[in-house]
């Protein structure tokens, strides 16, 4: 099953969502450094051929917040230039520049719609400059529902979960580590907000492993952080921005 993974280059967002599985809404600004994109890409890159590898996407938070966005663009491009990159934005910050910028590097925008938002004349913007776009709609938003207490079976949740290999497929890839969902790599920022004092998940060095096999290994095994999740109660709730209550999330 080919990797799709995904790369916060910044960890809040200016749109701040209620609920957000990213946990942006909560995350203090933050920028990802472009030496550590660049060099975990290149390992990426020895690790797995092409054909491995399904897409690779720059998010956050909103990644239009990072002032070296150009250069994470670029990078992405070099170091797999045959590979589908997308960026996924609420498109409240792009520019005619940063637009010629994606189209010149072939970079997939993935535009996240929400009620508070017209995106009529971008996505004509969008068009006009031959951009591929992929529309996102955001009226009603996935609730993740979380167990503060640690108290899931971990195999269990794990064999629901909507993020594990081959199912939704979204591993995050942040400095130096592999994570096969948001949840695990970023519940920092809830845990901070909320002084929860929940456990920081290692996620698995890459500059530590020598094969594709040993990533296939750890993304197809639960993780301790599975204790948190309750991947068994799934349902919709209308977009709202956050009112900073833990409820978001429970």
């Amino acid at each position: 099953m080919p990797l799709r993974f995904e790369c916060h280059i910044v960890e809040h967002c200016n749109l701040n969502c209620a609920g957000c599985s990213h946990f942006s809404c909560l995350a203090e600004p933050e920028f990802l450094a472009l030496t550590h994109f660049t060099a975990d890409l290149r390992r990426m890159r020895e690790l797995l051929p092409d054909a491995e590898i399904a897409r690779i996407g720059l998010l956050g938070g909103e990644p239009l917040l990072h002032p070296e966005f150009a250069q994470f663009v670029e990078t992405a491009h070099s170091v797999f230039p045959g590979i589908p990159r997308y960026v996924i934005t609420n498109g409240t910050l792009l520019t005619e520049e940063q637009l010629q910028l994606l189209a010149k590097y072939n970079t997939i925008i993935w535009l996240s719609e929400y009620p508070l938002t017209d995106n009529t004349k971008l996505k004509k913007q969008i068009q006009a400059h031959n951009i591929p776009l992929v529309l996102w709609p955001k009226h009603r938003m996935r609730k993740d529902v979380m167990d503060f207490k640690g108290q899931q079976d971990p195999e269990y949740q794990f064999s629901k979960c909507r993020f594990r290999l081959g199912a939704g497929s979204c591993q995050q890839l942040y400095k130096g580590q592999l994570f096969p969902c948001p949840k695990a790599a970023f519940a920092r920022h809830l845990s901070t907000f909320f002084h929860l004092n929940l456990p920081q998940q290692q996620g698995l060095d890459i500059y530590s492993i020598n094969s594709k096999a040993e990533i296939y290994e750890f993304l197809n095994k639960p993780l301790d952080f599975c204790r948190y999740c309750r991947q068994d109660i799934q349902w919709e709730v209308d977009f709202n921005l956050t009112e900073y209550k833990l409820a978001e999330w429970s």
